[in-house]
């Protein structure tokens, strides 16, 4: 396991990781798709450096030729 931090003894780093990623679809046409992506991500942690969140929305059309 990492440490995080300095000294003679720093402490164990502590990492939590979540995701979550839900898609919806419509269909438009037989050969059409509409669709969105939203992600949401967050990464917890005892070294400042390491934390972060992120949320994230994709729409597209997907075609079938």
């Amino acid at each position: 396991m990492q440490t995080q931090g300095i000294g003679i003894a720093p402490p164990k780093r502590l990492k939590e990781e979540f995701r979550v990623r839900p898609r919806l679809e419509r269909t438009l046409t037989a050969r059409a798709t509409l669709y969105a992506d939203y992600t949401w991500e967050r990464s917890r942690s005892n070294d400042p450096l390491a934390n972060y969140r992120v949320k994230t929305l994709f729409a597209g059309v997907d075609l079938i030729f």
